[in-house]
Parts: structure tokens; C-alpha cells; sequence
């Protein structure tokens, strides 16, 4: 696949990199805590790419951080302007890979660790961006313009330098390649029942047991099957409700463990049911969990 020129803004340019330091009190009710972010201030620097196309269309992208040093992100995506203004939005669109190399490569920005760290994040945030305005200079929600891309134009985005020990190229092209069979098929499952989620609402660490229970209830009722908690080796909320009485009210729940002191901690809670199995009648089963984490998880299956 090769992206088609937007005809409404053929020669179109980037002439504005706008910038927000956005925050949410989030740590006036420990929304977001976990073991090792006890207070978070969920925050983005948040970026807008806008062009002279004159059809309206924009990039949106941010990084996320969790309240003080947020201006200092912001700082990095202002430091990434006089890379992006004046560029070609039909060059970036086409080729959005390009844009996170050539700014990784900046021979000077390398020197602040871009590949690592507020630089990466802010290319991180301008590269979504950019692909935010591609899907939709094509018409399309960024889903359906990966799904509808070729193989091997969406292994040239790749960037495989650091993964090619485990994933070569050729690799992922078969893989992609591969994954045509029944995509049409599993695109109308897709349409037709919707993505399974969970909701980390209810769980995060600084909770009450009483505001647990009660959001708990209301994603249940909302129509949650899986709800993620967060745990912690001294916590008396969340960790210690994992050994309650039955909750019947509970779906299938998965919970993270953030390390303070490595995974010795994290490790027994994996495979173990956060609830006792419910013994109301007429209770089903719900699929077991399909969510992930980058931190140590456990899942376990209780009836509701």
C-alpha cells in the first residue's frame, strides 16, 4: 500500500505545531494510584499538527505523564517544531516511519537520548500524530487504515533495529501476510460484537473497599465483564479485597502489581482468583480475562 495523495491538499505543508500543557487533579481522589504512583495527576503534552490544506483536517498526539515535570514534555514537543513546520503533509503521510527517523537520527536531538526518556516520548507523541492525520486524510478511523494497509508497506514503517534478534523483516512480513486469511471474516465479528475491554476504573489502589464495591457494581452493570485491580504488598483496599468473602457482583478480574522491590511479591498472585467463586444460582462462567500488562499480572475467574 502506498497512501494516496489527499487531492483537496495536494502540496500541502505543515506550517504549525501547537501546543497544551494539559492536567486532571486526578490525586484529590487517588484516581490512578498504584504502589508505586501513590498520587498521580494524570497530565498530557499534547500536540497538533494543523496544515494550510484548508480542509480542516489535523494530527493529535500526546504524551502522557502523571503531573509535575508535564511542562518539561512540553518543552520537548516545542523543541520538535522547526523539525515538522514546512514539511509536506502528502511526503509525512505517505511515509510516517519517516518521521520518527529522521527525528530519532537528528544529529544533535540524539544527544538527549531520543530513543529513551521525555525526547522519546515527545517523538512518540508527534509520531501518532502524524499517523492521527494520515487515517484521517484518508477517510478512515486508524484502525481500518491499518487493517486495509499492504504488508509490505507496513513492514517499511517498522523501524527493526532494536527487535530484529527476535523479528527480522521477512519475518513479520510473513506474519502479516498470513494474517490476510479471514480478515474479512474477523472484521465482521469485529463490527457485529464490538473488542472485548476492561475498566480499570474501579481499582485503583488508594480506594476505599466501599468505593471499590460500588464502581465495581457500575461497570458490571454498565456492561464490563473484566475489571483490573491494582495490588500492593501493604495495601489494606484493594490487595486485601482479593481475599474476601465471594463478591457476586464480580466479573472475571485480572490485577497489576507495580514493583517497589522487584516480582517476588507479584508472583504468587499469578493464576489466583481474586474473588471466591460466587455460589449464587444460576451464575455463569464469564471468558477468562484477555487483558495484558507490562507489569506483573494475575487473573482469576469467579461467577457473577
Amino acid at each position: 500500500m502506498s497512501v494516496t495523495p489527499h487531492k483537496a491538499s495536494a502540496g500541502s505543508r505543515i506550517t504549525a505545531v501547537d501546543t497544551y500543557d494539559i492536567r486532571f487533579p486526578t490525586s484529590r481522589e487517588l484516581d490512578g494510584s498504584d504502589a508505586m504512583n501513590p498520587d498521580p495527576d494524570y497530565s498530557a503534552a499534547y500536540a497538533v499538527l494543523r496544515t494550510d490544506a484548508g480542509d480542516g483536517l489535523e494530527g493529535h498526539g500526546f504524551a502522557f505523564t502523571i503531573g509535575r515535570g508535564n511542562e518539561i514534555q512540553v518543552a520537548a514537543l516545542d523543541a520538535l517544531r522547526p523539525h515538522l513546520t514546512g514539511r509536506r503533509v502528502d511526503d509525512m503521510c505517505a511515509d510516517p516511519g519517516s518521521v520518527s527517523r529522521d527525528l530519532v537520527g537528528d544529529s544533535q536531538l540524539r544527544w538527549l537520548g531520543p530513543e529513551k526518556g521525555v525526547m522519546h516520548m515527545a517523538i512518540g507523541a508527534v509520531v501518532n500524530a502524524t499517523w492521527d492525520l494520515a487515517a484521517k486524510r484518508d477517510g478512515k478511523p486508524l484502525w481500518r487504515f491499518l487493517a486495509d494497509a499492504g504488508p509490505e508497506w507496513l513492514v517499511s514503517q517498522v523501524d527493526f533495529r532494536y527487535i530484529e534478534d527476535a523479528l527480522a523483516p521477512d519475518q513479520a512480513l510473513a506474519l502479516l501476510r498470513r494474517g490476510r486469511d479471514g480478515a474479512a471474516r474477523r472484521e465482521a465479528a469485529l463490527r457485529e460484537h464490538g473488542y472485548p475491554g476492561y475498566t480499570t476504573s474501579p481499582g485503583w489502589l488508594g480506594y476505599s473497599d466501599d468505593k471499590l464495591t460500588r464502581l465495581a457494581k457500575e461497570a458490571v452493570a454498565d456492561g464490563f465483564t473484566q475489571i483490573k485491580l491494582k495490588v500492593a504488598p501493604t495495601s489494606t483496599t484493594t490487595s486485601g479485597a482479593c481475599g474476601r468473602r465471594g463478591r457476586p457482583w464480580a466479573p472475571t478480574s485480572g490485577s497489576t502489581s507495580t514493583p517497589t522491590s522487584g516480582g517476588a511479591y507479584a508472583r504468587p498472585w499469578r493464576g489466583r482468583a481474586l474473588w471466591p467463586r460466587s455460589t449464587r444460582t444460576g451464575s455463569r462462567s464469564p471468558p477468562a480475562p484477555t487483558t495484558s500488562s507490562a507489569t506483573p499480572r494475575s487473573a482469576g475467574r469467579c461467577t457473577r
